[in-house]
């Protein structure tokens, strides 16, 4: 009796655990990438992601263009990445062992399929098209578009844009900035705090511009000699001019010269210098711990300060925690931490840290709670706040460190709002996560955790 007891419950210990393994036979599938033009020559040190809804990982070519994947489970969707090349085909789907799994690659720049940039708001996205053209999608003031994107008419010839809240910027190849959205705080800099404006005009006084950003409620400008341009909302001094007034028309940034690009939250700025410095301004918050508890002291900052960090290639800012990416493809976080969105630490991480288990890395984005990065195999990766799955990462929990975002691969470019995310692959698609219709109740509005392509180019 005891021992038929005893095989009784081995079984059902077995079966138990049996119910917690992967389901299916692992495989393997090998393959090469070569050259289009010349099938004899390999191409090597291309990342390829592997992602389903079992299995997901990445592998790296030899020299030759040889790769080899082990270990994978059910059905697994192949895409090689590189900045250099375009693959045909684009993926492969596979579901159990195959060989030869081959791509082509065809030289070519980053993303030259479909878009260059993808940006994000508080509750809609902007594309930026390869060819100068930029589609809007999701929700903002009376305009909802949550089918194919729609295309934002009376702008051409445009090479960068930046979201704000409820406001948007764009830039021109001849170096001119437009705007368009809400002004109640003088966002769009037409030296007027009117209704918003749903067609785009240009920012007078500003000509020569390399690189824009939106803040909440301000924008920012760079121009070709190095001097930074700001206007719209300085109640905690984020355009740090002045009085915490705001300012309907574009004023020079005093202080502040060789700056390469800018970046913007709904209470600060930053400035990334030519020299790979980053400099703050505006308001943000410093942790005193004190025994078991942590008290927060407020400063508003109105001249720029460096944070302390060397060798930065691009920055960003999310509503309470600022990111940088190095030029050894490390990202570094600051700010307030209660949501993991420091990629680590501790809850009051105040100076810069690297966020951990993250390398080769070539693309950063902060959104609210949460921050995403983009590595060179074309996976995403988020940490910070993760409820309901909102990262696409399978966690219902904060996310810390980083954990790879499932269901997409080939990525060039990510951007996260406040209640959705959206990401660029290398094969012209565009992607969406998040909350399912931005801007809506939370009854209806539902987690999206699986990405889902976005239609109408």
């Amino acid at each position: 009796m005891r021992r038929a007891f005893g095989l009784l419950l081995i079984a059902l210990c077995v079966l138990m655990a049996g119910c917690g393994l992967p389901v299916g036979i692992s495989y393997t599938v090998s393959g090469r990438i070569v050259c289009a033009d010349d099938p004899s020559q390999g191409i090597g040190d291309v990342y390829i992601s592997f992602s389903g809804s079992r299995s997901f990982g990445t592998a790296k070519t030899n020299d030759d263009g040889t790769w080899t994947k082990s270990g994978l489970r059910g059905s697994v969707t192949i895409a090689p990445a590189d900045a250099d090349w375009v693959f045909e085909p684009g993926y492969r789907q596979v579901s159990g062992a195959e060989q030869n799994v081959s791509f082509a690659g065809v030289p070519s720049a980053s993303n030259s399929l479909g878009f260059r940039q993808v940006v994000a708001g508080r509750n809609y996205a902007l594309f930026l098209r390869a060819d100068g053209t930029v589609y809007f999608w999701g929700y903002r003031g009376s305009v909802y578009i949550y089918g194919a994107a729609m295309r934002v008419s009376g702008l051409e010839d445009i090479v960068a844009v930046a979201a704000g809240a409820n406001h948007s910027l764009a830039l021109r190849a001849d170096g001119t900035v437009w705007a368009w959205g809400a002004n109640d705080r003088g966002q769009l800099g037409n030296g007027m705090y009117s209704d918003r404006c749903d067609v785009p005009a240009q920012v007078a006084g500003l000509s020569g511009v390399r690189a824009i950003a939106a803040g909440e409620c301000h924008s920012l400008a760079v121009r070709d000699d190095g001097t930074v341009w700001e206007w719209g909302d300085n109640s905690t001094y984020q355009i740090g001019h002045g009085a915490p007034t705001t300012t309907p028309a574009p004023v020079m940034k005093a202080g502040m010269d060789r700056v390469e690009s800018v970046a913007a939250s709904g209470y600060r700025s930053l400035a990334l210098k030519t020299d790979g410095t980053v400099w703050q301004w505006g308001f943000w918050q410093l942790a005193l711990p004190w025994g078991d508890s942590v008290y927060w002291l407020n400063r508003y900052v109105g001249d720029a300060e460096s944070v302390g960090l060397h060798g930065v290639t691009s920055i960003a800012a999310g509503s309470d925690h600022s990111m940088a990416l190095k030029d050894d493809g490390t990202v570094w976080a600051w700010g307030v931490n209660i949501h993991g969105q420091l990629g680590g630490g501790t809850k009051w991480d105040r100076d810069p840290l690297r966020v951990e288990g993250l390398d080769e890395v070539v693309a950063v984005t902060a959104g609210d709670r949460n921050g995403l990065a983009v590595r060179a195999d074309g996976s995403v990766w988020a940490w910070g706040a993760g409820a309901q799955n909102y990262l696409g990462t399978g966690t219902y929990s904060a996310i810390a460190p980083p954990t790879m975002v499932m269901g997409i691969s080939g990525v060039a470019d990510v951007a996260s709002g406040e209640q959705i995310i959206v990401a660029a692959d290398c094969f012209g698609d565009l992607w969406h996560w998040g909350m399912s219709y931005p801007g809506a109740s939370p009854a209806t509005a539902y987690p999206i955790g699986a990405p889902r392509r976005i239609t109408g180019f």
